[in-house]
C-alpha cells in the first residue's frame, strides 16, 4: 500500500515536470501566442474543473470496485455449488459392477448444492435482475429433479436403496453423471454470463 502511494507521487511529480519542460520548449516557438499575465480567476476555475473531475472519477471507480466485489462474491457462490456437484460425482463407490452412495451422504450434498444455488440464484435477481431474463440463464436450486433421477425409478435392478444405501446399475449412473454434468454445466454457463453483465 506504501509503495503504491510512494509510486504514485513519483508519477505525478514526473508528468509536472515533463509538463514544465515541454512548456518551456513550446515558449520558444512562435506557433504558440499565449498572455504572460496571471489571472487569479482563471486559476480558480482550473482548480475547480480539475477537482470535479477527480472526485467524478473517484466516485465511478467506487462504483466500479464495489459492483466488481459483488460479482465476485456471486461467482464464488457458484464455484462452490460446482465443487459440490463435482465431489458428489466423485462419492459414488463401484461395488460388484453397481454403484453405490449412501443415502444420507445423498440427501445432505444434494440439500447443500441446492441451498448455495439458491442462494447464488437470489444475489442474482437482486444485483443483476437483467440477467435471470436472459434465456441463456437456468436456475438449479430446486434440485428435485435431480434427486427424482437418484431416487425415483420404477425398476428395482436399476436403482435400489437397501440398509440406507443407494445402488445403480450402469445405465441408471450414466443418467445421473450426465444430469450432475448438466448442473454442472448450468453453473458454468451462469457464470460466463455474469461475467458479461
Amino acid at each position: 500500500m506504501q509503495k503504491i502511494k510512494i509510486t504514485t507521487i513519483i508519477l505525478w511529480c514526473l508528468l509536472i515536470a515533463f509538463g514544465w519542460v515541454f512548456g518551456l520548449l513550446v515558449r520558444s516557438l512562435s506557433w504558440f501566442e499565449y498572455d504572460n499575465s496571471f489571472n487569479l480567476f482563471d486559476l480558480i476555475y482550473f482548480i475547480f474543473t480539475g477537482g470535479i473531475a477527480l472526485f467524478i472519477t473517484s466516485r465511478i471507480e467506487e462504483s466500479l470496485q464495489a459492483r466488481r466485489g459483488q460479482k465476485d462474491i456471486i461467482l464464488q457462490k457458484i464455484d462452490e455449488v460446482d465443487e459440490r456437484i463435482k465431489e458428489l460425482t466423485t462419492d459414488f463407490k463401484q461395488e460388484n459392477n453397481r454403484y453405490t452412495i449412501g443415502n444420507f451422504e445423498l440427501l445432505l450434498k444434494v440439500k447443500q448444492f441446492g441451498m448455495l444455488a439458491s442462494h447464488y440464484e437470489k444475489s442474482i435477481a437482486k444485483y443483476y435482475p437483467e440477467l435471470t431474463k436472459d434465456k441463456q440463464f437456468s436456475k438449479i436450486s430446486s434440485a428435485r429433479k435431480f434427486v427424482k433421477i437418484c431416487t425415483s425409478d420404477g425398476d428395482a435392478e436399476r436403482a435400489v436403496c437397501v440398509d440406507d444405501k443407494w445402488s445403480y446399475s450402469q445405465d441408471k449412473f450414466v443418467e445421473i453423471v450426465t444430469e450432475l454434468n448438466r448442473l454442472s454445466q448450468i453453473c458454468f454457463t451462469n457464470k460466463l454470463l455474469l461475467n458479461k453483465a
